[in-house]
């Protein structure tokens, strides 16, 4: 979740705002929205994301990096896919040579997802309504009626619902779907990132080349029951190079992971860049 969707949660807090807001936003929240030539289906009853998609002020350093660095013919992997968003750019951009591989456990963003990718007749993407985590399992996740991007694996005090749903390794199931090694990795899941990559170890050891754009959330992670350091560290210890991605989509290389992780302390985040060592470095500024 990117800054423009924490302000509007916080916002949007109060009951009587979130009333409010609740109707003008839905007056306002198109059925589809276009995004560099893509459809995106919009949950009208989502004021965070699909409001700040709504007014162009959602993720615009991740989008314009993914610009850059999703090309024809790469295996991708978008874990927390929302709307499909992501989905829908990344299949544009792979081409029919590509695949895109979705995961997405929340039913009701789920359906919009499929929205997304039908709205756009792409034949590359396989959606997974199921959640990426260490074992296969079945998990609760905590959802938040204002933000569906905030849905959680682990309670938290902003969710106000919650939804079984099954959990999946990546390493079990991307073979399953031809994906074997993958060239590209996009997670943002409120902190369990951590688990994620746990159930990734074999897709990283076959996949020298990727590159993977992470939200980064020590508290989150914390929360979690991840270790903020161990997962860098797990990264460092296969070869990757870790950025930080800033305004304009800059990359900063971070050379102090502890340092990093002091600077982001609650709900303070850094959205990351993982090079692993084969990955091509070209279209870096």
């Amino acid at each position: 979740m990117g800054l423009t969707e924490r302000i509007c949660t916080a916002v949007l807090r109060p009951p009587f705002v979130r009333r409010w807001a609740g109707a003008v936003l839905r007056a306002v929240i198109p059925e589809y929205i276009r995004v560099d030539g893509v459809r995106v289906a919009m949950n009208r009853a989502d004021p965070v994301v699909c409001g700040a998609l709504t007014v162009r002020q959602y993720e615009r350093d991740e989008l314009r990096f993914v610009r850059t660095a999703v090309r024809a013919g790469m295996r991708v992997v978008d874990v927390g896919a929302n709307v499909g968003l992501y989905t829908a750019l990344f299949a544009s951009k792979v081409g029919s040579d590509g695949k895109v591989a979705a995961f997405e456990p929340d039913p009701v963003s789920f359906e919009y997802l499929k929205k997304t990718v039908e709205a756009n007749r792409f034949r590359n993407c396989q959606l997974m309504n199921v959640a990426a985590s260490s074992s296969h399992d079945a998990m609760t996740l905590f959802t938040s009626s204002e933000n569906r991007g905030d849905n959680r694996l682990y309670a938290n005090a902003s969710a106000d619902g919650s939804v079984p749903v099954e959990a999946v390794t990546l390493d079990e199931v991307l073979p399953l779907l031809g994906m074997s090694s993958i060239d590209f990795l996009k997670m943002d899941v409120q902190g369990f990132e951590g688990k994620v990559v746990a159930g990734l170890v074999q897709t990283l050891r076959r996949s020298p080349a990727l590159v993977v754009l992470m939200e980064f959330w020590p508290d989150g992670l914390s929360q979690a029951g991840s270790d903020a350091f161990a997962l860098l560290q797990l990264f460092r210890g296969r070869g990757f190079t870790i950025y930080r991605l800033r305004s304009r989509g800059r990359l900063i290389r971070v050379e102090d992971d502890h340092a990093l992780i002091r600077e982001h302390p609650g709900w303070k985040y850094a959205n990351l860049v993982l090079l692993g060592p084969d990955a091509s470095c070209a279209w870096m500024r």
